[in-house]
């Protein structure tokens, strides 16, 4: 198999530098999207965990059961040094490590009121089996939180860049990510019009996230898969789900969704 990025060792960075900022900023982006501000007595699952910041957020929202796992064991790690930091005695937060991809966890962990897996599931090697999936892990009336890369005409350029990054020596990946930051720099000094250090200064404001460890997530991610919009709708619908809320990306990025499940008759 190729060379899968280290997701885990870049959320150990985030980790090191992460604010109260980011976790209110992470926390407001969850209770706008969802349209809640509470979530008492609901059991949330946090499919590709990361850090753990989206799990914890739903620990101070009051979910009466959080369960974060990700294939990647540094990033397992990364999510149980932020409950152990920030919530030490929560007995109702678990984090392990798992596979979207296999029968016996998917069986394990069903059931979940939000089941929530933002731009994780195109990093599995098999996007739409692990969507599948994912799916299946919600209760009946139960919501789908899913974000997935955008298709878009650079998409197959991008995936040989990241299947190159993650091939390539630590000296040169560390060239390659700041050639990245320079190029990312000129970007938004050109494009977005604004002041580079404003712009990365208030990043936190994107969902709790680091600029630089966001260059090196996006740079490195491979397996690297994408999905149009109207490819989401057309293979999540069918399976039982209603949309709910679209925030459509145009460009690279994820196209965020929240679906509900039907409640069977």
């Amino acid at each position: 198999m190729d060379k899968r990025f280290e997701f885990g060792q870049n959320w150990q960075t985030y980790l090191s530098k992460i604010t109260d900022e980011n976790i209110q900023a992470s926390r407001k982006s969850l209770e706008a999207f969802e349209g809640r501000q509470t979530l008492a007595g609901l059991r949330f699952l946090d499919i590709g965990c990361g850090s753990g910041i989206h799990s914890y957020v739903a620990y101070l929202m009051g979910a009466s059961e959080i369960v974060s796992f990700d294939y990647d064991a540094f990033s397992v790690e990364a999510c149980q040094q932020l409950k152990k930091l920030k919530a030490p005695g929560a007995s109702n937060w678990t984090a392990v490590r798992g596979d979207i991809l296999s029968g016996k966890d998917q069986k394990q962990w069903s059931g979940f009121d939000i089941v929530y897996a933002w731009g994780s599931l195109h990093h599995t090697g098999a996007m739409w089996e692990a969507i599948e999936a994912a799916g299946s892990m919600v209760k009946p009336g139960g919501l789908f939180h899913l974000a997935i890369y955008n298709k878009h005409w650079t998409s197959p350029i991008w995936k040989q860049i990241k299947h190159l990054y993650c091939a390539s020596p630590q000296i040169i990946q560390k060239v390659l990510l700041n050639a990245y930051a320079g190029l990312d720099w000129l970007r938004i000094a050109l494009t977005k019009h604004q002041n580079p250090k404003t712009y990365i200064h208030n990043y936190f404001l994107q969902r709790g996230m680091i600029w630089k460890e966001d260059l090196r997530d996006w740079l490195g991610g491979y397996p690297y898969e994408y999905a149009s919009p109207a490819e989401i709708r057309e293979f999540v619908i069918p399976r039982g789900f209603l949309l709910l809320k679209e925030a459509p990306n145009r460009n690279i990025g994820c196209s965020e969704f929240l679906f509900r499940r039907a409640i069977a008759c």
